[in-house]
């Protein structure tokens, strides 16, 4: 009597190999993150960049316009109808003013305030920057001792000043001409700086301020 014998079958378990579709569809997934995670760290990046360029702004403009009122407050007519001769300067084919005035405003050699020690002559002036190839603001004083002359400020881009009397009337036309009896209540400062990322957006500062000695002698 014959008896049937089955052969065995060995079963070999294990994980099959990715087809080629699969590769291709992981890895689109994959360039797909990749993607976003570069585009949001270069967003990052450049967002970070753009508030460190307007904190350096804002500080640069501050201390500029800080060290400018502090002379206008303290500006003196010193004999002259008129302590302020407001000029007209090319520099690059750009027109920049050139502010000059008698101050009671003094600082010493590491640029603190002090105590009015005499009248001294100030003059803002735009130069250009011969590495840069920007725009900066110079403040040079002129007293008894000597001229100070420093750098306030870098990356201008445009100034300008505007005299009112005390009626509030626009009295900036009439500086520097002959016989200009004109004497300003309140000057408007505004201080404009160039943006490093975008050039038609400028950060623009704008304030006011009232010479005390001009007011006192006019009351």
């Amino acid at each position: 009597m014959k008896q049937n014998r089955k052969t065995p079958t060995i079963k070999i378990t294990g994980e099959a190999g990715f087809t080629l579709f699969e590769i291709l569809v992981a890895l689109f997934i994959m360039s797909v993150i990749f993607s976003s995670l570069f585009a949001s760290y270069t967003g990052t990046l450049k967002m970070t960049r753009e508030w460190e360029d307007t904190g350096k702004a804002f500080s640069m403009a501050r201390g500029t316009m800080d060290r400018m009122l502090k002379d206008f407050e303290g500006a003196y007519p010193s004999g002259q109808s008129c302590p302020f001769d407001l000029k007209q300067d090319i520099i690059n084919e750009k027109p920049f003013p050139r502010l000059s005035f008698y101050t009671c405003s003094r600082i010493n050699s590491d640029e603190v305030e002090t105590q009015s020690s005499g009248v001294s002559r100030i003059t803002y002036a735009v130069r250009m920057n011969s590495e840069s190839g920007g725009y900066e603001l110079a403040r040079i004083e002129s007293f008894d001792t000597g001229v100070r002359d420093y750098v306030i400020c870098r990356g201008l881009s445009a100034l300008s000043y505007r005299f009112y009397d005390r009626d509030g009337k626009d009295i900036s036309e009439n500086f520097g001409s002959v016989g200009s009896k004109s004497q300003p209540a309140s000057i408007i400062l505004e201080l404009t700086l160039a943006n490093p990322l975008e050039n038609g957006r400028p950060f623009h500062f704008t304030t006011r301020v009232h010479p005390v000695n001009l007011t006192l002698q006019e009351s």
